[in-house]
């Protein structure tokens, strides 16, 4: 529904892209829940290697969102400079860059 209306009055959304991040959102929490149980019930190794897993998994999600805003020249990772009124450059916070 969200989709529907952003390209209702936005302009046209990769459906695809939409698609492949709202199921990769999913893959750690669902690694991680079977981790906890595993470990939960004394299985140790295969509990373990699973949060192992589980922790390159985000660690790749997270270089993966590093290289794409730094190839694509977003500023999410890159604060925001501002110029005040002095002259000097004030650093502001990562979220106000957008």
């Amino acid at each position: 529904m969200i989709i529907a209306l952003w390209e209702r009055f936005v302009g046209s959304v990769a459906l695809y892209v939409v698609l492949i991040a709202a199921i990769v959102q999913l893959l750690p929490g669902y690694s991680l829940t079977t981790a906890l149980r595993e470990l939960a019930n004394r299985n140790w190794v295969s509990g373990t290697a699973r949060l192992g897993g589980v922790f390159v998994t985000l660690l790749s999600l997270g270089c993966g969102f590093a290289l794409g805003s730094g190839f694509g020249g977003n500023t999410v990772l890159n604060s925001a400079t501002t110029v005040s009124a002095g002259g000097t450059s004030a650093r502001s916070a990562w979220w106000q860059g957008f």
